[in-house]
């Protein structure tokens, strides 16, 4: 299964995303913003990176902007409360944006598209 990084600043958040992918077979690391979240990405690949818009340190806009020029095969998938036009435009232009969920999100549409973009043929 997919090497996963959860990225919130909400620890509730991050232990839901987890418990509900763990469950599902993948592997999980977490981040609280990111800035941390690109130190690991830096460290290590990951299959896709599941991350929140508004957090502190770094957003999660400018973790997407850094990672996809340092580490440009990194995928994104944005779950955020603040999904509004021009925060959609400025993901469409950030680059590895695969799609976005709002918050509050349904799991079960979550994991679904999680198993979707992991799949290998999707993914090579």
């Amino acid at each position: 299964m997919a090497q996963v990084l959860v990225v919130d600043d909400e620890p509730g958040i991050r232990a839901v995303v987890r418990e509900l992918l763990e469950s599902r077979g993948h592997q999980i690391t977490e981040a609280a913003d990111g800035h941390a979240a690109f130190r690991l990405i830096r460290e290590r690949p990951f299959d896709l990176v599941v991350c929140d818009i508004r957090m502190p340190a770094w957003d999660g806009l400018e973790a997407i902007r850094n990672s996809s020029l340092v580490c440009p095969g990194t995928r994104f998938l944005v779950l955020s409360a603040f999904l509004d036009d021009k925060v959609k435009d400025a993901l469409d232009q950030a680059g590895n944006v695969l799609g976005h969920l709002d918050k509050p999100f349904d799991a079960e549409e979550l994991a679904r598209i999680v198993e979707a973009l992991s799949d290998p043929d999707w993914m090579s």
